[in-house]
């Protein structure tokens, strides 16, 4: 990984009795109160009862690079670590306890206390929060946590970095009774578990847009890059594991004894039922550079038994059998099919991110269709179920590219994708078509394996620009 884990050396249960005194001592505070008062008398009590010793927090350190970059706490599980979590609190003030609940994050969004904390900079430029203290360019390495929180008493919010990618790991939160335990249960697990691997789709309701070629290329490209990367082909035609060189039709049912097993809450029995059909495959580019991809797999006739019976994969098994996976790998990519069937949607409930490839006007369409309605429901849908916060949409990334530069083409999706208030990531990299893509195509392998190629240039720019650089995926 990446980042340093949290320690496992002192592990602290947080106790209901522990619980109550904290909101009991939430309920004593004032609507309106002070946010030095806030950080004493609320925010250091939490990180007590977490079993976080006075010694692992620092108070307002400078972790900026090039500028001046102070959160009011960072967090450390181990001081020979790097820090666990930084947070930025904010005064209490009694309009945002007013607000009622089913309007609260709305409101919120648009709260000056809220979008500081957030770190807006169309406030003031000098203005910082959660979005620059967790940015890959602006923070010192030994400084730079997997998490962050912002505060003030009435709202909360986590959020998650892996490698340069920012997003929300909770929505915004309206703290009460019944929120403020699940906070510190979420604030445990960042402080106590190690951060696991981000799943991504990249996937599209239009065939034909090179989404497996993507998948493969994306994820070897990390892989090169020394992540350790596994791929899940759940799509029916096999694509994803032919083109790293496996036949699906060959490889075992792996998804039957492992919705059982954790239907009987049978962890480690599923968890080796997974590891044993992992397969391996490594790949040796032309500068004798090695890429190591995991692949899950399994036929297309348990795969359309599977997509075909609702009944048959419980959608939360379905999310519990990707968890079991996540502790082992940086990032996990999974490959559905273009419809949304059974598989698709346990995908899309499963995954953090869509990155959503499009090269026409047909592919523009459900792409807009993905983002606007498609990733709110199944968002909606977590949510409501108190699953984990996601998905989102990573952004649009054009692919099979053949228009230049600034050419009509290129206006005209400009057009089309603005006409439809499209507010989301459009990269700056065009995936173009080359003959060597279909060359790797044939032989089974990523085109990156050719490290000098045009193409490999492409993906590495892309994964720079998704991955690895600071990518901000906010409200």
């Amino acid at each position: 990984m990446t980042v340093a884990v949290a320690s496992s050396k002192r592990k602290v249960s947080l106790s209901t009795a522990g619980q109550k005194r904290i909101i009991d001592r939430w309920f004593k505070i004032d609507p309106d109160y002070s946010e030095a008062d806030l950080g004493a008398n609320l925010l250091i009590p939490m990180l007590d009862e977490l079993g976080v010793r006075f010694e692992n927090r620092k108070t307002a350190p400078s972790i900026g690079i090039a500028s001046i970059l102070k959160p009011d706490f960072l967090v450390y599980a181990d001081l020979a670590e790097i820090p666990v979590l930084a947070i930025e609190i904010k005064k209490r003030v009694a309009a945002l306890n007013d607000i009622a609940d089913k309007d609260f994050a709305t409101h919120c969004q648009s709260h000056v206390l809220y979008r500081e904390a957030f770190g807006c900079t169309n406030l003031n430029k000098n203005n910082n929060g959660i979005r620059q203290y967790l940015d890959i360019a602006k923070v010192k390495p030994e400084f730079l946590a997997p998490y962050g929180l912002i505060f003030n008493g009435d709202f909360f919010q986590l959020w998650r970095r892996v490698d340069g990618l920012v997003f929300p790991l909770t929505p915004i939160q309206k703290v009460s009774k019944t929120s403020l335990p699940k906070l510190l249960k979420q604030l445990q697990r960042c402080l106590q578990e190690r951060p696991t691997a981000l799943v991504t789709a990249v996937w599209n309701m239009k065939g034909g847009v090179a989404k497996t070629t993507n998948t493969i290329n994306i994820a070897a490209t990390l892989a090169l890059k020394g992540k350790r990367v596994l791929l899940i082909d759940l799509d029916p035609q096999g694509d994803l594991s032919h083109g790293i060189g496996f036949t699906a039709a060959n490889l075992p049912d792996y998804l039957t004894p492992v919705i059982k097993e954790l239907d009987l809450k049978e962890f480690s029995a599923a968890s080796a039922v997974l590891k044993s059909e992992i397969r391996s495959r490594s790949f040796l580019t032309t500068e004798k550079n090695n890429i190591s991809l995991f692949l899950l797999s399994t036929s297309k006739d348990v795969l359309e038994q599977f997509r075909d019976n609702p009944d048959v994969v419980p959608i939360k098994s379905f999310i519990g059998m990707i968890d079991l996976l996540k502790p082992d790998y940086d990032y996990i990519f999974i490959d559905a099919a273009p419809t949304i069937d059974r598989l698709t949607q346990c995908v899309l409930c499963a995954c953090d991110h869509v990155l959503i490839p499009i090269d026409g006007d047909k592919a523009i369409r459900h792409a807009l269709k993905i983002d606007q309605e498609v990733i709110p429901k199944f968002r909606d849908f977590r949510t409501a179920k108190q699953l984990s916060y996601g998905p989102f949409d990573l952004g649009f990334v054009r692919s099979n590219w053949t228009a230049g530069e600034n050419s009509n083409i290129e206006k005209a999706f400009d057009t089309k994708i603005a006409q439809h208030n499209f507010s989301g990531i459009q990269y700056n990299t065009r995936l173009k078509q080359y003959a060597q893509t279909e060359m790797a195509a044939l032989k089974q392998i990523p085109v990156i394996s050719w490290e000098n190629s045009p193409m490999t240039k492409l993906y590495s720019a892309l994964v720079n620009e998704v991955f690895l650089s600071h990518n901000f995926i906010g409200q």
